[in-house]
């Protein structure tokens, strides 16, 4: 009887070791989670700027294609009014 209740305080200090161990594990996955939740909030944040960053690019360079198109046929139209 002395040898099983020795065991089973032995296998006892073991879960409590292996419980002590498993808390660790579970305050590191939150904190990986909490860490993990915030870089996915920055990414998509650095995602809508940059869409934002693009469109107002984008805006500008239409026009200056319609300038080019304007300044285009500008010249074609002064080259039918040379003075030859």
């Amino acid at each position: 009887m002395g040898r099983t209740s020795g065991e089973l305080q032995a296998a006892n200090t073991r879960l409590d070791g292996i419980s002590s161990g498993l808390q660790e594990v579970d305050h590191t996955l939150t904190t990986f989670v909490a860490i993990s939740q915030e870089t996915s909030s920055s990414t998509e944040e650095m995602g809508a700027a940059s869409r934002d960053q693009t469109a107002s690019i984008d805006k500008p360079r239409q026009l200056a294609k319609h300038l080019l198109l304007l300044s285009e046929r500008l010249r074609d139209i002064s080259e039918t009014f040379k003075i030859a």
